[in-house]
């Protein structure tokens, strides 16, 4: 195969992206991390200084996203962060990257020992699939008993890095979720990266996901972790997608049309009915239901499809313009029915009048005739 040449035409107005950032911390590094780190050293090259509101904006990420990226690079050792008293963010520092001391980013396995392997009771990791009563019977991953492991277990079991990991987890789980540090928190952390084989970013997302929705008890956040491993969700990305696809007006529109699965012509119609349509939800729901009624759920996202389009047209934005829309068109035809149903002319109107016959005369003309010939 052929190389491919990659020539770089700017001279100005670029920055310089370490070798060594490129060989080994990007590679195994979140891609939404990479972008992060990307946009500070052009923040840094420029002397830019934003808020981390401004960089989830630039982004399109939310701030706990920046917040979460800017702790995993700075675990990595490439950002020093900077606290004021009041506990904000001040300074972000970009480290040197000294290619010798760089250590790849992928975790290392744990050394387990066979008889800490035994006392775990671990199973060397294997993914066990098994038949589990869910929408559509699909088989999901069933994961594997929860056991309580010891704080010196868990110590023996991690990597200092992996072991710093967790401990960032376990304060990240006392600020949002109110969660109490104890030996049952960390086990719990613990089964969820050790035996689930959960991400850590996962994780962290999942704790940061519980707590925009208000809920902080550590046990639903436990729960939520365990639903997204039985659906096979290994990163963020995929849990961000099967939010959406789980989301309010995702569930109101299967509700309505009466699907069952949610499918990429689905979605990147519902995208295009809110975001480019700018149409309310009840909107869409209410041409999903005159869809069904009238297809019986026969290509029904098709009909949907036509119908938004023409009140898209005629900038129908909410229920009460359709129900004016409605109005003008029964209107409408009534009327036409109206006049294709009254006569302009009817059949006997084309015959000629008989008001100008002289039926006088013609009686004495009957009379004067010979009997033989009336």
């Amino acid at each position: 195969m052929t190389s491919i040449k990659i020539s770089n035409p700017y001279s100005v107005d670029s920055i310089s992206v370490s070798n060594t950032f490129i060989d080994i911390y990007m590679p195994p590094a979140n891609g939404e991390f990479v972008k992060v780190y990307l946009y500070l050293l052009r923040a840094a090259n420029s002397g830019y200084s934003p808020t981390i509101t401004d960089i989830a904006d630039a982004l399109s990420h939310t701030e706990s996203d920046i917040l979460r990226a800017l702790k995993y690079w700075e675990n990595q050792g490439l950002f020093a962060l900077i606290f004021a008293e009041n506990g904000e963010l001040a300074t972000i520092s970009l480290l040197p990257i000294d290619r010798a001391a760089a250590v790849p980013v992928k975790k290392p396995t744990p050394t387990i020992t066979p008889a800490l392997k035994n006392a775990m009771g671990l199973n060397g990791g294997a993914v066990t699939f098994a038949k589990k009563e869910s929408q559509g019977g699909d088989l999901v991953k069933m994961p594997p008993a929860k056991k309580d492991y010891d704080p010196m277990t868990i110590e023996q079991s991690l990597s200092e890095k992996e072991s710093d990991e967790i401990r960032d987890l376990l304060y990240e789980a006392e600020t949002l979720l109110n969660a109490t540090v104890s030996d049952q928190v960390l086990s719990t952390l613990f089964y969820l990266y050790n035996d689930l084989k959960l991400p850590i970013d996962l994780i962290y997302f999942a704790i940061e996901y519980c707590a925009e929705l208000g809920k902080h008890s550590f046990r639903y956040f436990e729960k939520t972790a365990l639903a997204w491993y039985e659906k096979n969700i290994t990163s963020v990305e995929e849990a961000k997608q099967m939010l959406e696809d789980n989301s309010a007006q995702v569930s109101a529109v299967k509700k309505a049309l009466g699907l069952n699965t949610w499918g990429e012509e689905a979605r990147v119609s519902l995208q295009l009915w809110i975001n480019d349509y700018k149409m309310p939800l009840n909107l869409i729901v209410e041409a999903c239901n005159r869809a069904y009624t009238k297809t019986g759920g026969n290509n029904a996202l098709r009909y949907v499809q036509k119908t938004l389009d023409n009140w898209n047209n005629d900038n129908i934005r909410s229920l009460e313009d359709l129900e004016k829309s409605d109005k003008a068109f029964h209107a409408a035809q009534k009327q036409s029915a109206k006049e294709s149903l009254s006569p302009s002319k009817k059949a006997f109107h084309n015959y000629e009048s008989r008001d100008e016959i002289d039926y006088d005369a013609l009686l004495n003309n009957i009379k004067a005739k010979p009997k033989s010939e009336v």
